[in-house]
C-alpha cells in the first residue's frame, strides 16, 4: 500500500482538492461536527488513543519477543 500511495499521491490531492471546492458546505458540517466532538467528548476520545496506543506497543513488544525467541 505504501509504495501505491507514493506513486499516486499527486493524484490524491488534486481530488481531495476538487472535492473541497465543489462540496464545501460538505466540508464545514464535517469541521463543525469535529469541533463539536472534540468540545464535549475529548476525554473519551484521549481515553480511546491512548488504549489504542498502548495496544500497538503490545503488538510490536509481542513481535518483538517472537524475533528474539
Amino acid at each position: 500500500m505504501k509504495p501505491w500511495f507514493q506513486k499516486n499521491v499527486w493524484w490524491l490531492g488534486i481530488v481531495i482538492t476538487l472535492a473541497i471546492a465543489f462540496f464545501p458546505q460538505a466540508f464545514a458540517l464535517v469541521g463543525s461536527l469535529m469541533a463539536e466532538y472534540l468540545s464535549v467528548y475529548w476525554l473519551q476520545g484521549s481515553i480511546v488513543v491512548i488504549v489504542v496506543l498502548l495496544c500497538l506497543i503490545l503488538k510490536q513488544l509481542c513481535k518483538k519477543d517472537k524475533h528474539a525467541s
